[in-house]
């Protein structure tokens, strides 16, 4: 990389990149009818968050009458729909939910035809008075029907469908898919979820053969946030929303999420008071144009599509044909400079240093984010913004400091020296293979290329043949995602046959060269950005798919990158501070870190713990466990898993039961709990294998293996408990677990430290737990 120039395009880059990030201002609540306003939204938000309403609580009956009641009020005859949900998670775990979801119908000229869903759930996790996640995307939905009401009347129907129990595994989703004959209506769905409180509205996601769907988004959103590598990626991930169950029964549609400001997400900071109203604002524009263009034409499922915006002015989208042919246009335009460069292709050495400059930052980012292991997510994003500019700082820093010392031909032994440093600083925490694997790969790449000085032209013109070769594989295998490559590429070898190919070195070059590489460094920090917020906390080595596809851009821009060392050494130690300081510095009242401490009963032996939800430990959570070195083993009832806790004397708790009896070849295991209970785990370990399970009435999927503990969590089991049946053999043994939790604190327990202005409650701390087990044979 050209020192001075390429810092001042990236400079230049991340600067256009933050403008085109901010979300739009809300509009005002004397709004014309027609438009979407967040002002007017936020009255909704404002009663639906006021407190965490978790299914169960008071409050979550409080917000479920509101809405039935604003839905009346809108003219829409709101039906609740009550049932219990039963799921299996992929880890084998069955969920069973009493869901109330809420059903109203704005109708259409023709009802015949299929309708449009417009989703979002309305129960929030406990400590947590959910604003964002999902009270903003309710009052979306709300706004939405207000203004689609106001309108004239749609082609089909509207469906608005808000779900309970999204939080405790899709639950809501799950019974209306599932059972609910309205479910049969349903042609598209739009869905709305959140990941924090702030920033700009994502449509991340689509359902299959998306093309037309794409189409019909595109030409109504005034300012488009969606691309498909997001829906590539989410595809990967374990999560999960609402819309997944759409998607997967084959409706078309769009999800919409903001994920900005991640600490405020399942936390005591998601109140109205902290919720960006611009975020509110723009995922109500996209959704509600979108609404419209959905009810007008159902889109037609034929096939997948390429799409991406352009710093939110337009969207591209195409077809996969046509990203081959822009691969081709790609790879014939470097064919033709590297022609006219007239320089060989170093396929020796400029490979080699290719592929250091590529390793050496991998090393560094792993090693920054094994300084984060053994501690949990949450408590890493009190300094969120200084980890992402660490991070990239890192990134840019040492591949800048790998290419000059490349072209250089100087800082053999400081490479060598450091990637062994790099592999036993990550080793502290306990030896890792990864950082190993990588400095030895460096060791070898650092001899073979840093010896004497190269044309920049070697470096180019491989990391060209290389990105080409990785775009030309995402073309082949995961097309909707090949964007992300092709087009920087394109931008590179356009720099590159102008550069070249032009017979004297005119500054309209340079500034093309420059202009180019700029929107294409602003564009990857736009989604570099949410590619961090989405997974780089845990793993900033994610920073290097944006550096991998403007590498070639960034090494073909104009200048002297001689003696340049010293300068990206300056770049990566502020990003060694940055993320330092991300990771060390104490949190704040403004940014504060999540804490968790229950009260754990064991009502068998009467002993009573303080029990620490975190592994790492602060100042706080030390004084409520009783402020000397509490013990890291595993309680009685956890098996081989460790936790943090203290034992404490006993308190008066609220008592569960177990029943177990046999009715001919068929098992009954009954459980109560107290009135109030937030969640029943019941585990059961049986010596054979018992068939044909049931909840009450329900049937389950799947048998209950023998020798292993087989998990049932019932939420808000209510007052009438329940019964987990199944078919055994003659003879046998059940060994019954079960662990009840409530969200209160007992009364007559020492309570709690007060908590500091820079820690929040987290889940279910505050809340207690009791443990019972026993044997039976038949």
């Amino acid at each position: 990389m050209r020192t001075v120039v390429g810092y001042v395009c990236v400079a230049l880059g991340v600067l256009l990149a933050a403008w085109r990030s901010q979300t739009p201002a809300p509009v005002p609540a004397d709004a014309p009818a027609s438009v979407f306003s967040a002002a007017r939204a936020f009255a909704d938000i404002r009663v639906i968050a006021r407190r965490p309403h978790p299914v169960g609580s008071v409050e979550h009956d409080a917000v479920r009458d509101y809405l039935a009641g604003r839905l009346d009020r809108l003219g829409l005859a709101p039906q609740i729909r009550f049932d219990r949900s039963v799921a299996v998670d992929p880890n084998g775990v069955t969920i069973v939910a009493p869901v109330a979801n809420i059903v109203a119908t704005l109708p259409g000229k023709d009802r015949g035809k299929p309708a449009l869903f417009v989703m979002s759930h309305y129960d929030s996790v406990p400590n947590s008075p959910g604003a964002a996640d999902d009270s903003a995307g309710v009052a979306a939905a709300l706004e939405i029907a207000r203004a689609l009401k106001a309108g004239p009347r749609l082609e089909r129907d509207v469906i608005f469908l808000f779900t309970d129990g999204e939080e405790l595994g899709l639950m809501g989703a799950a019974a209306f898919f599932e059972r609910d004959p309205l479910a049969r209506r349903g042609g598209a769905a739009i869905n709305f979820e959140a990941r924090g409180d702030s920033g700009m509205a994502a449509m991340f996601e689509t359902g299959p053969s998306n093309a037309d769907t794409v189409a019909i988004y595109a030409a109504g959103a005034r300012r488009p946030s969606a691309n498909s590598l997001s829906r590539v990626v989410y595809k990967l991930m374990p999560n999960g929303t609402d819309f997944t169950l759409a998607a997967k029964r084959g409706l078309a549609g769009l999800n919409f999420a903001f994920l900005g400001d991640e600490a405020a997400y399942h936390s005591p900071l998601a109140t109205p008071a902290h919720l960006d109203l611009g975020s509110v604002q723009h995922m109500g524009d996209q959704a509600l144009a979108s609404a419209r263009g959905i009810a007008a034409a159902m889109p037609q499922q034929k096939a997948d599509a390429v799409y991406f915006d352009v710093f939110g002015f337009f969207l591209i989208q195409y077809s996969f044909a046509i990203g081959w042919v822009l691969l081709l246009v790609a790879a014939a335009l470097a064919i033709y400079a590297m022609w006219k460069a007239r320089t060989p292709v170093s396929w020796g050495r400029g490979f080699a240093g290719v592929l250091l400059l590529l390793l050496v930052p991998v090393l560094v980012l792993w090693t920054a984010g094994r300084w984060f292991e053994g501690i949990d997510h949450f408590q890493r994003l009190a300094h969120f913004d200084f980890l992402l500019a660490g991070a990239a700082s890192l990134a840019v820093g040492s591949a800048g400091l790998a290419a000059a010392a490349v072209e250089n031909g100087r800082g053999r032994l400081v490479f060598m020296i450091g990637a062994v440093a790099a592999a036993a600083l990550s080793c502290l925490a306990g030896f890792d293979w990864v950082s190993c694997g990588l400095a030895a790969s460096v060791l070898p790449l650092a001899w073979a290329s840093v010896r004497r000085t190269v044309r920049p032209a070697a470096l180019w013109q491989a990391a060209l043949i290389v990105v080409l070769l990785l775009a030309t594989a995402l073309q082949l295998f995961v097309p909707e995602a090949a964007f992300a490559l092709t087009w920087p590429l394109l931008a590179a070898a356009c720099i590159a046959a102008v550069r070249f190919g032009s017979s004297d070195d005119r500054p309209a070059v340079t500034v093309f060269a420059v202009v180019a590489a700029v929107v294409v460094l602003a564009q990857t920090a736009m989604s570099g950005a949410s590619i961090f917020t989405a997974v780089g906390v845990d793993m900033p080595v994610v920073m290097m798919l944006p550096l991998l596809s403007v590498l070639p851009v960034l090494l073909l821009l104009p200048g002297d990158g001689r003696h340049s060392l010293w300068t990206h050494a300056v770049v990566i130690a502020a990003g060694v501070v940055l993320f330092g300081y991300g990771r060390l510095a104490p949190p704040t009242a403004e940014r504060p870190s999540p804490s968790m401490v229950r009260h754990a009963q064991d009502l068998d032996s009467g002993k009573a713990y303080r029990v620490a939800g975190f592994d790492t430990l602060d100042d706080w959570t030390r004084a409520a466990l009783g402020g000397g070195k509490p013990r890291f083993e595993p309680l009685p009832w956890t098996g081989t898993t460790r936790w943090r806790w203290a034992p404490v004397k006993a308190a008066s708790v609220p008592l569960s039961t177990i029943a177990v009896r046999r009715e001919g070849g068929h098992l009954l295991v009954a459980v109560k709990a107290a009135p109030g209970a937030y969640l029943a785990l019941l585990e059961i370990r049986p010596t054979a294998r018992l068939t044909h399970g049931a909840v009450d009435d329900r049937a389950l999927k799947g048998d209950l293996k023998s020798g292993k503990w087989n998990q049932m969590r019932f939420y808000a089991p209510g007052a009438e408990g329940f019964a987990w049946g199944f078919d055994a053999p003659a003879h046998g043994k059940l060994e019954i677990r079960l662990t009840t939790t409530y969200l209160d604190w007992p009364k007559d327990a020492p309570p709690l430290p007060a908590m500091p202005a820079n820690r929040m409650a987290f889940g279910t701390s505050g809340g207690t737990q009791t443990i019972t087990g026993r044997s039976w044979r038949w």
